[in-house]
């Protein structure tokens, strides 16, 4: 999702080329993009090798990390070369995302700076189009989408059980219905009252559509919390191991606790595992109290039925309908 601005901006750059995006895995989030023309899917490898082997057959090829590069053969002058800025976070991908909070900036602004493509991009290009769905239709209103699962990052994103149960029987009394979205049934399900989602939206469209129909996003920092902000919804987001100046954006309400220093990308296998303070889990998770009552400041009460969202703002003859 945060690739998004980036490729905006490389198709702004070079409008004329053909723009491949080579990737581990293939979520279908660029099936209605207009900045992408071909993506392959490689699996998992080391970047390293897949920048060598892929630069021979590119006239341009951009290495998009957190601090990114560039190489060209057909114009020299795009060429990022080895004295380029923060150089030191590029050759040490990806440990180095340990100190990517020391740069102060958003890692959306990072890969745009260290691209050069600011006069192209910004984060206001992170945008996807919306395609309603049957699903999304159908969900009573008003509601609030949770989310408590970080993918591949671990336990140490993953907010108590017990404690998100407090906030779910919150917005419940508050007047809200609860959508839990997730993966699937691995992720454990907060409440039976909730409407479960899980493994309901497995292509990022059918989620998205449901986000924007949503009152709010509450949950973990990570890709559901960035598709909220893609499609333009209120959202916040717990933030544990992973820095907030790196991955909120101005709008984001962060709850956190400030216990601690995030220490995602420590050194060591087990990073998302476990504590290097041997906390059972991150001490960076606020309490259930002080996030309601931030919600109750956020989230009027009863609030009044949002007007339908159709696809680009057409109304329902207008809209495009996409196979997902």
């Amino acid at each position: 999702v945060q690739l998004m601005p980036v490729l905006a901006g490389i198709r702004r750059r070079h409008p004329d080329h053909e723009i491949t995006l080579l990737c581990e895995r293939d979520y279908g989030l660029f099936d209605l993009s207009p900045d992408v023309d071909h993506v392959v899917t490689l699996g998992p490898r080391p970047q390293n090798s897949v920048c060598r082997t892929a630069l021979p057959y590119c006239d341009i090829f951009y290495d998009v990390r957190y601090v990114s590069r560039v190489y060209s053969t057909t114009q020299p002058e795009l060429n990022s070369g080895p004295n380029a800025p923060h150089q030191w976070f590029y050759d040490n991908w990806a440990h180095s995302n340990q100190r990517i909070d020391t740069l102060r900036k958003h890692v959306i602004d990072i890969m745009i700076d260290s691209l050069d493509l600011r006069a192209f991009c910004s984060i206001a290009d992170m945008s996807l189009p919306i395609v309603p769905t049957p699903l999304s239709e159908q969900l009573p209103r008003p509601y609030v989408v949770v989310h408590n699962a970080a993918g591949n990052v671990g336990k140490m994103k993953l907010y108590d059980p017990k404690h998100f149960r407090t906030v779910v029987q919150w917005l419940q009394g508050w007047g809200y219905n609860v959508v839990q979205v997730g993966a699937g049934p691995s992720e454990p399900l907060i409440l039976p009252s909730v409407i479960d989602l899980r493994g309901k939206t497995p292509h990022p469209y059918e989620l998205a559509a449901v986000l924007r129909r949503s009152h709010y996003y509450f949950g973990v920092e990570g890709g559901v919390m960035h598709l909220a902000k893609a499609v333009g919804i209120p959202h916040g987001a717990f933030f544990s191991i992973t820095p907030p100046v790196c991955f909120a954006y101005e709008d984001t309400r962060v709850f956190t606790a400030h216990e601690c220093p995030p220490c995602w990308w420590r050194v060591g296998a087990a990073w998302s595992e476990s504590c290097p303070l041997d906390y059972p889990t991150c001490i960076n998770f606020p309490d259930p109290e002080s996030i309601t009552r931030q919600l109750g400041f956020i989230l009027p009460r009863e609030p009044k039925e949002q007007r339908p969202v159709h696809a680009h703002g057409s109304s329902p003859s207008e809209t495009t309908t996409a196979r997902l």
